[in-house]
Order: structure tokens, then sequence, then C-alpha cells
């Protein structure tokens, strides 16, 4: 029989139990055998670059922002916020991500159908869809290839 335990958004003040349970899965990510169900996954954490973009005004307020993960060659692109819809914000994370680290391209999914539009108007393509995700919704996978 097996214990389980839950951990949702693990911090350092949690038990020793947990940090175990990380540092072994991390034990086996480092090890890389090819025999392992994970291994997948050690490729993209030795590849993995977190990228923080921020944007602001003149004043110092904060009117947009981009986070993501580099892996594979290409920029998943996971949140991304603007106060004034532009074209400006994702062309400029595109320059700074996409083309100076030489990327394939960005990836992007959301179920918002504004921002579905934005990115299409911004030259993404639709790349799939996941029907009820989340629930009464679809989610839309875009993406952009460098040019």
């Amino acid at each position: 029989m097996y214990k389980i335990s839950t951990f949702v958004n693990p911090t350092a003040t949690d038990s020793n139990e947990e940090h175990q349970a990380l540092e072994a899965y991390l034990e086996v990510l480092f090890k890389k055998d090819p025999s392992l169900n994970h291994f997948k996954d050690s490729q993209s954490f030795d590849e993995r670059k977190e990228v923080l973009i921020i944007a602001k005004d003149d004043n110092g307020k904060i009117t947009g922002c981009a986070y993501g993960v580099v892996k594979w060659e290409w920029f998943e692109l996971t949140t991304f916020w603007q106060e004034e819809a532009n074209m400006a914000f994702i062309t400029f994370v595109e320059e700074e991500v996409v083309n100076k680290l030489k990327l394939k391209g960005i990836r992007f999914e959301t179920f918002l159908p504004e921002l579905i539009q934005f990115f299409l108007r911004a030259g993404f393509r639709r790349n799939g869809e996941i029907a009820g995700f989340p629930s009464g919704a679809t989610t839309t996978i875009l993406t952009r290839y460098n040019s």
C-alpha cells in the first residue's frame, strides 16, 4: 500500500517529506536514464530558460507583462497581459526572445476569444484546440514561426 500526499504550492516552510520527494525526482531527472519514464522531462528541464518581460510607461507604471519558458527551441508563452491591446508589445517580445535566441517560434494557449483574435491578427496560426478545457470552454493552441 502506498501513502500518497498532495502539496499545492509547496513552500520552504512545508515538511521535509515533500522536499525529499522532490529531491528523489530531480535525481531521476539528472541521471537521464533512457529506461526511465521521465527521460523526456529531464531533457526539457536541462534546456529550460524562464523569460519575463515587463513593459512600463514613461511614468514607470507597468502596462504589460509576458512570461514564458524557452524549451526545445521554442518560446512557450504562458502569461501575456497588456493594459491596452497593441501589436508593438508582442512584436517586442518576439524580437527580444525568439529572434535574439534564434528560436523556431512562439507557442501560446488560451481560451479567451479576445486573446485568440489578438494573436491571429499578430500573425499567429491555430495549431489545435482542446474542447472542454477548461470546462465549458475550448483552449486554442496558437503558434507563430520565426521568419
